[in-house]
C-alpha cells in the first residue's frame, strides 16, 4: 500500500549564499554529491507527491545538476526580495489544489526521509505542523495545510512564514524532533563546524 500524500514539497533554493562569501553552498560537496543534490535526493525519498525547486533566475547550473529527479524547477524573479518571494513563487507553482506546502530549506544536510514522513504524518486539515527540538527551538521544513494557501501566495519581507505562524499559533501543531530540523549550512563557520573542521570544497 502506498503511503503517498497530497503534499507538495517546496524547497527554497534561490537565496544569494551572501553569508558564504564567494561559495555557492549548494554546490558545495558532501560524500561527492553538491549540497542541493542530497537535499533533493532526500526530499524526493519521502512520501510527498510532488516536489518544486526554487532557484534564481538565470542559474541554470542548478538545473544541470537535478537532471533524472522527479522535480519542478522554477525560478524565483524577485528572490531579491527575500524568502518570501522564493515561498510565494514555490507555492504559486504547487497551486491550490495541493493537500498541503511543506516548505523545506536547501541546505539541511542532516534531514532525511524520515524526518520528511514524521512530519507528514502529523499533517492535519487547518493546521500547520512546525518541528522544534525537547529544548523549545524550531526548525525546518515547516507544514501549512492547504486553507493557508491565499496566506502563503500573499506573503512579503524576508521572514518567510513566521508572522502567518505567530497569527495562527492556536493552529499549530508543535513535533518534537532531533537537531535535524536546526543545523542549516549557511556560513563558513557553520559549514566548518558540521564537517569538523573540513575545508570548504565546491
Amino acid at each position: 500500500m502506498s503511503n503517498r500524500t497530497e503534499i507538495t514539497a517546496i524547497i527554497l533554493a534561490a537565496g544569494s549564499s551572501s553569508r558564504m562569501g564567494e561559495d555557492d553552498k549548494l554546490m558545495m560537496m558532501i560524500d561527492n554529491k553538491p549540497l542541493l543534490h542530497r537535499t533533493v535526493k532526500n526530499v524526493c525519498a519521502s512520501d510527498i507527491s510532488k516536489c518544486i525547486v526554487v532557484v534564481r533566475s538565470g542559474i541554470e547550473k542548478y538545473r544541470a545538476l537535478l537532471v533524472g529527479f522527479d522535480v519542478e524547477i522554477i525560478c524565483a524573479t524577485e528572490a531579491y526580495k527575500g524568502m518570501s518571494a522564493s515561498m510565494k513563487a514555490g507555492v504559486n507553482a504547487a497551486g491550490e489544489d495541493a493537500g498541503g506546502y511543506l516548505i523545506c530549506l536547501a541546505d539541511m544536510p542532516d534531514l532525511t526521509p524520515n524526518h520528511i514522513n514524521e512530519i507528514l504524518s502529523t499533517h492535519q486539515t487547518g493546521k500547520i505542523v512546525r518541528p522544534k527540538t525537547d529544548d523549545g527551538r524550531y526548525g525546518h521544513p515547516v507544514l501549512f495545510d492547504q486553507c493557508y494557501y491565499s496566506e502563503l501566495k500573499n506573503m512579503s519581507g524576508d521572514e518567510g512564514a513566521r508572522a502567518l505562524i505567530k497569527s495562527e499559533q492556536e493552529n499549530v501543531i508543535e513535533l518534537e524532533m532531533d537537531d535535524a530540523i536546526l543545523i542549516d549550512l549557511d556560513t563558513p563557520e557553520a559549514w566548518a563546524s558540521w564537517t569538523g573542521g573540513a575545508k570548504l570544497k565546491c
